[in-house]
């Protein structure tokens, strides 16, 4: 039955997708993230939800595309995705024989790039923006607010143990707390006196979501982004008042279970799991110091292969006393960071790039913040819109610091709608401003 329901699904949004390119765009991003496969038992599992509104896209940008323009994509950050997807095909060339996972990865960031620099041909005003921006958080939001009406209802008892499209628990846990700013920019900035109230509702059930998840990554973060969003408000006392109430209520209703978990987090020096981190950094950084230029390839401390080539061998934390760790079931283990993560994969000319690319997001996100101040009323969206997506890029480098997820798609996405905003305000600064295109 809920093969059929999401197959009539389907032919609608086809319908939807089919009437223009930035329709097929939405579905694109929707998709990826909606992850339907995962609800699915029979012949829809299959189906190539991403693959189809992709093609579809691509097709109606090369026969549909009058009056199309690359002005908004002019930026440094399309000057980095290019740079990348040359390191990622030079990776995947010259990775260690038997990486289980390494043409999957270099086929995801193909596609993460080629979407990027797809962007700039359809997003062309502020309400295509926030369009795109819904269809994101739709996306995730299910999942994770889900989880958290899960937990309410069993009194604290579920634990949420991941999504394969996302993770385990402390990749799901980092995921939404990078969603929560940009719902509460979305909640402002809309009219509706019906979704305002259901906005927030849906706020809560992500922080209670992550909570579910007994991370202490997805904590810390959630801390980060806490600390970070009164420090960019106007009112600080009273955001720090609402941040206080809430971690005692937090405290309050939380599971016993879950606070023995939190309080392990300053006994990490002791943790056997962290021990297993540390020894993943290492073997990363060695992997890189013998291939700086291409590393060993998408996910190569995970292979048994290479874990045990390079177990014991000198690295960036020979100052540290790292324990010989085992891999996992006769491989190796996850990188857990992602900065050794790319440094391990793409050695020390991928981790320059990754982190040009990062710094390319806090640059743009930045400036949307000063373009929408200076621009007054009418350009308050991006003021807030620079601080929305700067406080999900921060957590997204603070929580990655302990998960793999270098290569996650939502973080390239948010980079270039910065970058994109920043364009358009530019260009309504210097001229006299018009309605909106749809």
């Amino acid at each position: 039955m809920r093969d059929i329901v999401i197959m009539l699904l389907i032919v609608v949004l086809l319908g939807l997708g089919i009437r223009n390119a930035f329709n097929a765009m939405l579905l694109w991003a929707w998709s990826g993230f909606m992850a339907l496969d995962n609800y699915m038992y029979g012949s829809m599992q299959t189906f190539p939800y991403g693959t189809t509104f992709a093609l579809m896209a691509l097709v109606l940008l090369l026969f549909r595309n009058k009056g199309l323009s690359y002005e908004f994509g002019k930026g440094w950050f399309t000057t980095l995705l290019l740079i990348m997807l040359l390191q990622c095909w030079l990776v995947g060339a010259a990775a260690y024989s038997g990486l289980a996972r390494n043409a999957e990865y270099v086929e995801n960031i193909t596609k993460l790039v080629l979407f990027c620099l797809l962007l700039p041909l359809v997003l062309r005003s502020s309400l295509r923006i926030h369009a795109l921006l819904w269809a994101i958080c739709l996306g995730i939001g299910i999942h994770t607010a889900l989880e958290g009406l899960k937990f309410i209802s069993s009194g604290g008892g579920h634990i949420v143990r991941g999504l394969a499209k996302y993770g385990d628990n402390n990749h799901l846990a980092v995921v939404t707390v990078m969603l929560i700013p940009l719902l509460m920019h979305l909640r402002q900035h809309t009219a509706s006196k019906i979704l305002k109230p259901l906005m927030l509702v849906s706020v809560l059930l992500l922080v209670i979501s992550v909570i579910a998840t007994y991370s202490r990554g997805g904590l810390i973060a959630l801390t980060i982004y806490a600390v970070w969003q009164i420090s960019v408000s106007r009112r600080k006392v009273l955001g720090t008042l609402i941040v206080l109430a809430a971690g005692a209520t937090l405290l309050a209703f939380a599971p016993a279970t879950w606070e023995a978990r939190m309080n392990t987090i300053g006994q990490a020096g002791e943790d056997s799991s962290f021990q297993g981190r540390l020894a993943a950094w290492q073997i990363s950084s060695a992997i890189a110091l013998k291939h700086p230029i291409v590393g060993g390839g998408y996910h190569a401390v995970e292979s048994g292969a290479v874990w045990n080539t390079f177990r014991g061998e000198s690295g960036l934390l020979d100052f540290v006393n790292i324990p010989v760790v085992e891999g996992v079931r006769g491989g190796g283990k996850a990188a857990h960071s992602i900065y050794f993560e790319v440094l391990g994969d793409q050695g020390f000319v991928g981790l320059v790039i990754f982190l040009s690319v990062l710094a390319s997001g806090f640059y743009y996100a930045l400036k949307l913040r000063r373009l929408g101040r200076a621009g007054g009323s009418d350009l308050q969206w991006a003021h807030g819109l620079g601080t929305a997506l700067s406080g999900s890029l921060l957590v997204y480098m603070a929580g990655g610091a302990g998960v793999s997820m270098a290569y996650f798609e939502l973080p390239y996405y948010l980079i270039m709608i910065a970058m994109i905003s920043c364009r358009l305000v530019e260009q309504r600064l210097v001229m006299p401003l018009t309605p909106a295109a749809v």
